[in-house]
């Protein structure tokens, strides 16, 4: 879920392991820019007030956008309608790249909605999840988002819960402490990947 740590990670995974990352955010954000078929259907889809000063080719307004999908679900359903087979299509890409055409053994699939996304999770072997509490993941959204606390709430909510998505993984890193403690927390699941999965 949001403000879990799942970036940070990754980024481990990448500088300390060299493993290469395929990143569902990144992903997202570049599938909606201006003249993408992503971002012609949000517009079609919600108007021109999504738009950065409500014009056609600008970028998304990510913040108004996010308000509105995160009130109702709705509309949220038709945003995922838009963007996540979108995403999923460019996700199998770069893993289909980097497996075959770079020969790399391992890929991580860093997917905040990995459970919620259907066929995707049927890909990943083992499933890594990377968990707080939820007042610590409020917190830190906050922090880093300059958001307001109803804001984070609202879009905490509209994820699976932590823990179900702990009792759906294979293995649980638990990021509630330190940069430190989190790199050997990391450095001990990638202990027993690689001897589990060679």
């Amino acid at each position: 879920g949001i403000g879990c740590g799942k970036s940070t990670v990754s980024a481990l995974l990448a500088s300390a392991h060299q493993l290469s990352i395929v990143d569902a955010d990144q992903i997202a954000r570049e599938i909606v820019e201006p003249g993408r078929r992503a971002y012609t259907g949000i517009v079609r889809k919600f108007g021109v007030g999504v738009l950065q000063q409500e014009k056609m080719g600008e970028p998304l307004d990510r913040e108004k956008l996010g308000k509105i999908v995160f009130s109702d679900r709705g509309k949220r359903s038709v945003l995922n309608g838009i963007t996540h087979p979108m995403i999923m299509l460019e996700m199998l890409r770069q893993l289909l790249l980097h497996r075959f055409l770079r020969g790399r053994k391992h890929v991580v699939l860093d997917a905040p909605l990995l459970f919620e996304s259907g066929p995707l999770r049927y890909l990943c072997q083992p499933i890594v999840a990377v968990v707080v509490p939820e007042e610590l993941q409020i917190a830190r959204t906050m922090a880093r988002d300059s958001a307001e606390q109803e804001e984070v709430l609202k879009r905490i909510q509209a994820q699976m819960p932590n823990d179900v998505k702990a009792k759906r993984s294979d293995y649980v890193i638990s990021n509630q402490g330190s940069l430190k403690e989190l790199r050997v927390k990391v450095e001990q699941v990638v202990g027993e990947l690689v001897a589990g999965f060679p």
